[in-house]
């Protein structure tokens, strides 16, 4: 659960502009998170991790705005599995971190596959 506060749902506007930006956000991040998790996994490189944390934090920050609240928490969850080595003087990311970010990543491309298969159209 987010630790973000109690929820607050959006005013009464007309969201979709907001959904198909996310959806795209959704449709070229994946892709470059799916491929940095590849070499972090491989031998724990801290430049794969500085750019799957970046595009974790960026998602979790956009999916929290659109109440795709399980989705947020894992992005936080992979970005927060990271932070420490990213932001410190590390040279490379421990093999359970490494794995701890990845499996976060996988659990967040299960909960965004529908945005790439309806192009953003949740039925909002």
């Amino acid at each position: 659960m987010s630790d973000a506060g109690p929820r607050r749902d959006l005013p009464h506007v007309d969201t979709a502009p907001l959904r198909e930006l996310f959806a795209g956000e959704v449709e070229s991040r994946l892709p470059q998170m799916t491929a940095a998790r590849a070499a972090l996994v491989a031998d724990g490189d801290i430049e794969a991790a500085r750019e799957l944390r970046r595009h974790a934090h960026t998602l979790a920050s956009s999916a929290a705005v659109l109440g795709e609240d399980l989705a947020a928490d894992e992005a936080r969850r992979c970005e927060a599995d990271l932070q420490p080595y990213v932001d410190g003087d590390a040279d490379r990311v421990p093999a359970d971190a490494a794995r701890s970010a990845a499996a976060a990543l996988d659990t967040l491309v299960v909960l965004l596959a529908p945005w790439l298969l309806e192009g953003g159209d949740r039925g909002h």
